[in-house]
């Protein structure tokens, strides 16, 4: 558009320049008459093109800023995965310590330090993609964490976290450690599950369990009102195939 209107612009000039130089010539001559009309058209190409020009450069601009702060999501996006996963490296020293982890202090204080960094940079995304991202690595790690803790719940003794019996010693696990590492592992109740949306008895109809999964089909034939449903979905596909 922008090319085009500074072709229409450099014509109109061309051809003015020519009709004052060929005014013998009868259509020069009258496009010469017919100056100051040219010029207005000119003048409107001049200020179309400006507003054009001006409209490709806001575009351009608003495109360069989107980039920008994509770039800048996905850059946090990558270190807030690296969190998550290195809080959990540290609290089980890489998997060795697993039952339980170190009843050390400074183990317990590192790794809610660090799911508390997650917390604040998870925080600072800007793409619904990567908080879907974001959100399906923090669910991992969360039923890591659970998993975990809840394994870990008879080794959890008072004397586990108060090796010292005293309650202000140096060596307790800090108690707001301990709070952030139990509250991280529990299910946030604001979030979307996605087993809300799944059909299941559609899915079993739709012959989800194998016939060889003896066990699973019996469990599942308990609940008679239930697979009496199945049964009926299953009848219906039949006919509508």
């Amino acid at each position: 558009m922008f090319g085009f209107l500074v072709g229409i612009l450099l014509t109109l000039i061309a051809l003015v320049v020519v009709s004052g130089l060929n005014t013998d010539i009868p259509f020069f001559a009258q496009v010469n008459n017919n100056l100051p009309t040219f010029q207005a058209i000119g003048s409107l190409a001049v200020a179309a093109s400006a507003l054009v020009a001006f409209f490709l450069y806001r575009q351009n601009l608003k495109r360069h800023e989107h980039d920008d702060k994509y770039k800048a999501s996905e850059t946090i996006l990558i270190e807030t995965i690296k969190i998550l996963e290195r809080s959990y490296e540290i609290f089980t020293d890489s998997g060795v310590n697993l039952s339980p982890p170190r009843n050390d202090r400074l183990l317990w204080l590192t790794a809610a330090r660090m799911v508390t960094r997650f917390n604040k940079l998870r925080s600072k995304l800007t793409e619904d993609e990567h908080f879907e991202i974001i959100d399906e690595h923090e669910e991992y790690w969360r039923f890591q964490f659970y998993k975990l803790l809840d394994e870990n719940k008879l080794n959890f003794t008072k004397t586990y976290f108060n090796p010292s019996g005293r309650p202000y010693a140096g060596d307790c696990v800090a108690r707001n450690s301990m709070a952030v590492i139990f509250s991280f592992a529990r299910w946030k109740e604001e979030a979307d599950d996605p087993m809300y949306e799944v059909d299941d008895k559609l899915l079993f109809a739709k012959g989800a369990l194998p016939i060889d999964q003896t066990g699973a089909i019996a469990f599942v034939e308990d609940y008679k009102k239930y697979w009496d449903e199945v049964e009926e979905l299953r009848r219906n596909l039949k006919t509508e195939s």
